[in-house]
């Protein structure tokens, strides 16, 4: 029999509370993924990520206010690489974007945020590892 796969725990983080209660939707419409908490700053994010239990997958936006979003992707990297992080954009083409894709992060503009781009996401994860 095979095993059940385990819940995707998502942490989302964003300045914009109305965007967080959006990405909220998503996580918690998407079969498998579970909300495990928000962020309005790198920091706050950070924080949250280093308690435990930590999540599977970070979809942060770019900008914000004091730490943004491509330092808080690059300490979680460093501090956490089995952490998936999603850097989220207006600005796709940016030079944030093209910095956040040599870190490690899959980067995807905000208006692409979907149950189906999730489950693609989460299955070609899961089929390299």
């Amino acid at each position: 029999m095979r095993p059940q796969p385990r819940e995707v725990n998502v942490l989302v983080v964003d300045d914009k509370s109305s965007f967080r209660a959006i990405a909220r939707e998503v996580v918690d419409s998407t079969p498998g993924f579970v909300f495990a908490g928000e962020a309005a700053s790198g920091e706050q994010a950070l924080e949250m990520i280093a308690a435990s239990p930590q999540p599977d997958l970070v979809l942060m936006d770019v900008r914000m206010p004091g730490m943004g979003g491509i330092e808080a992707s690059r300490k979680i990297r460093r501090d956490f690489p089995h952490v998936e992080v999603v850097v989220l954009s207006q600005l796709r083409d940016s030079d944030r974007s093209k910095v956040a894709a040599a870190l490690g992060c899959v980067v995807v503009g905000k208006e692409n945020l979907s149950s189906e781009f999730l489950r693609a996401l989460w299955q070609k994860r899961t089929e390299i590892d």
